[in-house]
């Protein structure tokens, strides 16, 4: 599988388990597990927009 795919994957898996954690927890958007997923998913994602950035087409 293209590490791509992979990343892609696991920011869906991380977004499934953010709204879990979130919901188990009362939606304390502070509490420690909720942020822990919470920063987890934002470097997946910043890695998935910097990947993006580095094969987007100069215009």
């Amino acid at each position: 599988m293209k590490f791509d795919q992979k990343l892609s994957r696991r920011i869906e898996e991380l977004k499934v388990l953010l709204a879990l954690t979130a919901a188990e927890h009362n939606f304390d958007f502070q509490h420690p597990s909720v942020l822990y997923v919470s920063q987890k998913l934002d470097q997946l994602i910043i890695k998935a927009m910097r990947r993006q950035e580095n094969f987007a087409p100069v215009l």
